[in-house]
């Protein structure tokens, strides 16, 4: 599945990009927010089946990696590099790779449901679709990081049947 997104023009650094944004309808469905524990730098997250929608930002830095890992894919939030990178690791395979800049702060969204993962950064400027091959509501988040994560929440998406 993949959620409704509204679109804007912004302009930024005198040129115009298109915004992506979930449908503020979104907010009816969401549970109540968790928040990582502040100076934590990892967790797990089972999913249980539950779609999720979580939050992660970081202050602007020039090292380290944070890595997401659910079932056969990882997303690795690269500074260095200055790219995050979707990993199809069954096909030891990029499945996308996005470029932003270290020397800004960086917000990513990510909503996850069965076999979809869409990713909205930087308040919609980052945007993308990555099509699972499997239904990732089955495994379990793990989140790894030796840069610095200044915040991460997460809300469970109330689906009715």
């Amino acid at each position: 599945m993949s959620i409704p997104a509204e679109l804007s023009l912004v302009s930024k650094d005198g040129q115009y990009h298109l915004k992506f944004q979930p449908v503020r309808e979104l907010q009816a469905v969401l549970s109540p927010i968790h928040q990582l524990e502040k100076g934590k730098n990892h967790t797990r997250l089972p999913l249980n089946g539950t779609p999720l929608d979580i939050h992660i930002s970081w202050k602007a830095q020039k090292k380290g990696i944070t890595k997401l890992s659910l079932g056969n894919y990882e997303i690795i939030v690269d500074f260095v590099r200055e790219t995050i990178r979707f990993n199809d690791l069954e096909k030891h395979a990029d499945t996308a790779f996005i470029a932003f800049s270290h020397k800004e702060n960086l917000d990513l969204r990510l909503i996850i449901d069965q076999e979809v993962l869409e990713f909205f950064g930087n308040h919609g400027i980052i945007y993308g679709a990555v099509e699972m091959e499997e239904n990732i509501l089955r495994s379990t988040l793990t989140v790894e990081s030796n840069a610095e994560i200044s915040s991460m929440e997460w809300c469970e998406i109330r689906v009715q049947a």
